[in-house]
């Protein structure tokens, strides 16, 4: 080899280990990059005598700060986020929703209330037919505990709980107990609502999760049932809602 091809090779071989460097340094920028576009909010609550951390609730994890503000506002509204966080435990409410009939696009509603505990709702929800203990936790709670043996089809109910929200992550903070007519879902039944504005709960929900024979449980980011949306199964609940965090307008209930 002569000595001018040697130099070639060397110097096409340079240039090859200087193209990888490149592109190593390229992707990890990438990378590092794409991870600092994400933003997360945690909220957390003041802390209590005798403990030794305050209890946080994830909020999710957004492309940019201004989702992040719009969810941090929308909790917070006026006051802190801790005071309107404290305000909402303290309620627990009540709606009753018709099955929808054809050509409907909203199944008739009514609020039946709002109680200071969880308990009190479920057992206004049954019509008094379940009474849940003050120490289980929402989360623990299931199809069978509300509906009995309504869940399996062997049980016709005056009302059945057809799906239940918190305004937190982790089925927690307060609540709302949706109640459908009959079995809800278990007979072929639809539920619907355009706008959750009207009970207090747009913009609201932090998790949810389904019951009686609802299998789709599908929230919806705008009212009339637009916007992107999550369904949370029966088998699936939605104990985070990710993106849809406290940005559900409208609902459906579906087999």
């Amino acid at each position: 080899m002569t000595h001018q091809n040697t130099r070639l090779v060397i110097a096409l071989f340079v240039l090859v280990v200087a193209v990888g460097l490149l592109a190593v340094n390229f992707f990890t920028d990438l990378s590092a990059q794409n991870e600092l576009e994400r933003h997360c909010a945690v909220l957390l609550e003041p802390l209590q005598a005798g403990a030794e951390s305050s209890e946080a609730t994830d909020l999710g994890c957004y492309d940019s700060m201004e989702e992040v503000e719009a969810i941090l506002s929308a909790d917070a509204g006026e006051g802190s986020a801790s005071q309107v966080s404290q305000a909402r435990e303290d309620q627990h409410c009540v709606v009753h929703l018709e099955p929808l009939q054809e050509g409907e696009t909203a199944s008739k509603s009514q609020e039946l209330g709002c109680y200071p505990t969880y308990q009190e709702a479920v057992a206004v929800a049954t019509n008094g037919r379940v009474h849940l203990s003050a120490d289980v936790e929402p989360g623990a709670v299931t199809d069978e505990m509300l509906n009995g043996d309504a869940s399996s089809g062997g049980e016709t109910l005056l009302n059945a709980i057809i799906g239940q929200s918190w305004s937190a992550s982790g089925f927690s903070g307060s609540s709302v107990s949706w109640i459908g007519d009959s079995d809800g879902c278990l007979d072929g039944d639809q539920f619907q609502h355009p706008d959750i504005h009207q009970f207090g709960w747009g913009d609201t929900i932090g998790s949810s999760r389904s019951y009686s024979g609802c299998s789709q449980f599908i929230h919806f980011e705008h009212i009339n049932y637009s916007g992107t949306s999550i369904t949370c199964n029966m088998g699936s609940t939605c104990e985070y809602m990710g993106y849809m965090f406290k940005k559900t307008s409208s609902l459906k209930w579906r087999p």
